[in-house]
């Protein structure tokens, strides 16, 4: 415990305030007094891992397409302002076609 806490720099106010936490928890526990917030404390501790792993991935995921989004506002605000090769205008350049009379 003493190593935690330095490893952590926590004031004394803050290991009491641990400790009781901790203490307080553990006899809720020890006599069957379970609440919500303390299951639900539990489950989070358990899935911490997983989700700041998966946090990281959306991250990561989110910073692409941020620059992505960047590349493509660069590229269009370098432009003449007319459409790109390749592109459509939504217009149709079929001919017209003259009917036959019979």
């Amino acid at each position: 415990m003493e190593k935690y806490l330095a490893d952590n720099e926590m004031s004394e106010e803050e290991a009491a305030a641990l400790g009781k936490y901790v203490d307080d928890i553990m006899e809720a526990y020890l006599d069957g007094r379970l609440t919500v917030d303390v299951l639900n404390m539990f489950r989070n501790a358990m899935n911490y891992s997983k989700d700041v792993a998966d946090a990281r991935e959306i991250g990561k995921v989110e910073g692409m397409n941020a620059n992505i989004d960047a590349e493509r506002q660069r590229r269009q605000e370098a432009t003449d302002g007319l459409p790109g090769p390749g592109s459509s205008t939504g217009r149709s350049h079929r001919p017209h076609r003259r009917s036959q009379a019979t």
